[in-house]
């Protein structure tokens, strides 16, 4: 008897388009944080830092703030992923000195390989 698992296993051309709120699994390499933090820039509210990961050409940024996930520091690590996309709308955020278009993934599980 082979195990039932709620969540889809997705490649790339998904992430690319994803369905809304879907249970997907997928791989994906740990690029590091969005770069919104400028020594020039004083915010009055600090915008979130967000981690930032890739799946094959297309970016994904885990919803909530990167410190909440203990990826920091795996840079260039592959990263398994189980959750869903609850918004299907692309956000574009500053990344390594450009602006990427990312979709925003709502993690329920963060396994680094």
């Amino acid at each position: 008897s082979h195990q039932l698992t709620p969540y889809k296993t997705v490649d790339e051309s998904y992430i690319d388009n994803p369905n809304y709120n879907e249970k997907v699994q997928f791989e994906a390499t740990y690029m590091g944080i969005t770069s919104w933090a400028d020594d020039n820039v004083n915010y009055y509210m600090p915008p979130v830092e967000y981690d930032v990961l890739k799946v094959g050409s297309h970016y994904i940024v885990l919803e909530d703030d990167y410190s909440n996930h203990n990826l920091y520091g795996n840079e260039s690590c592959h990263v398994h992923l189980e959750g869903v996309f609850n918004t299907t709308e692309v956000t574009f955020q500053p990344f390594n000195d450009t602006m990427i278009e990312a979709h925003v993934f709502s993690a329920e599980k963060i396994e680094v390989q």
